[in-house]
């Protein structure tokens, strides 16, 4: 098969690491992939295998004339276009419309915004939902799925959902010394849906306990308002040299061993992929109980997944977590590997793209 993945970029998000491990997989069993980015590169392109056809579009604004007659010769040149987020389908939709697809397309809806009220939201005009339900659309969660569905209207036989896998690094072995400080990691892009500012009240708190902690938040301001307002919290709440924010990490696998145990706090998730990279680390974590990941890990690690944003129960869960440290390290990785291996994800993808073509 010939599969050309589309997306804006490939800068630092789980979607984007999603594209990087599902082209790598797909290259290694034999397809010809490429990549077209529509916008500009982004940093994970240098995780992208060499066998990979890399497109850059560059294109200048949303309806530019060269960029989309380029994209229209080049969709041709293979048997699908998996495209990823809605954003970018309303795109393809446009160069549809002007030129002709005609090869099917593939959805890959990696958003949550849809699942939580208060947030900004991706919508897609009446037109663009009328030309999605004759293509096809895969979610990255059942609840998505099921969401979709009933508001766009979808043919559940044109639609499925797969979650999220990973390829795990070697863990970089750093011997640490003792000590008592809690060294917290939360790796999340600045979205309100990210509710990062619940992981500045729980420092707060801990601080108050008297307990030893530094957060360190890894992510880029994608909401500038919402970015500002986090860092004007910490400095009015006296935070400043507890909580860093870090805008320069693309692999987070090379930091993960300097941290005690990681958090995630959005409301709202698919994946989230970062807990398969927690755990790919031998991290644990406490994360609120959103996604299908969270799902999976409850059932075998309960203390790790918290069902509300209580900062005394997540403190108690921490104190639980560093005081048994040892106990989480080998098990983590051992479950993520078995549980969300990148091979078992490329031959369900793969069964699904053979549909897709069978399809016609």
């Amino acid at each position: 098969m010939r599969i050309l993945h589309v997306i804006s970029n490939l800068e630092v998000g789980g979607a984007e690491k999603m594209v990087v491990t599902i082209a790598n997989a797909s290259v290694n069993t034999g397809h010809t992939v490429g990549v077209c980015l529509l916008v500009n590169r982004g940093p994970l392109v240098s995780e992208l295998d060499k066998r990979v056809e890399l497109h850059e579009l560059n294109r200048q604004w949303r309806f530019d004339w060269k960029a989309l007659k380029t994209f229209a010769s080049l969709a041709k040149q293979y048997d699908l276009l998996h495209v990823h987020l809605k954003h970018n389908v309303k795109y393809v939709y446009v160069v549809n419309l002007l030129f002709g697809i005609p090869v099917p397309v593939l959805l890959h809806d990696h958003s949550a915004e849809v699942l939580v009220t208060g947030v900004p939201k991706t919508k897609l005009p009446f037109f663009v939902v009328w030309w999605l339900r004759k293509q096809h659309y895969l979610a990255v969660s059942e609840q998505l799925l099921h969401w979709a569905v009933v508001n766009f209207g979808l043919n559940p036989a044109r639609a499925t959902w797969l979650g999220n896998a990973i390829a795990c690094k070697p863990v970089a072995e750093v011997k640490k010394e003792e000590s008592d400080v809690i060294k917290i990691l939360l790796v999340s892009n600045f979205r309100r849906i990210k509710n990062i500012e619940f992981a500045v009240e729980l420092v707060a708190k801990m601080m108050k306990r008297e307990m030893k902690v530094t957060l360190d938040i890894v992510g880029k301001p994608l909401d500038r308002a919402y970015y500002d307002e986090i860092k004007n919290t910490i400095q009015v709440r006296g935070l400043s040299d507890k909580i860093q924010i870090r805008e320069d990490v693309s692999d987070i696998s090379m930091i993960i061993p300097a941290y005690t145990l990681g958090i995630h706090c959005s409301k709202a998730e698919t994946g989230p992929l970062v807990l398969l990279e927690f755990m790919c680390g031998g991290l644990p974590f406490v994360a609120y109980s959103s996604g299908d990941v969270s799902i999976d890990v409850i059932k075998k690690y309960p203390k790790l997944i918290a069902k509300e944003f209580d900062v005394n129960d997540w403190i108690n869960r921490i104190r639980y977590l560093f005081l048994n440290l040892k106990k989480y390290h080998g098990e983590l990785r051992t479950f993520v590997q078995m549980t969300y291996s990148h091979r078992r994800y490329n031959y369900r993808l793969n069964d699904i793209y053979k549909l897709i073509l069978d399809a016609g």
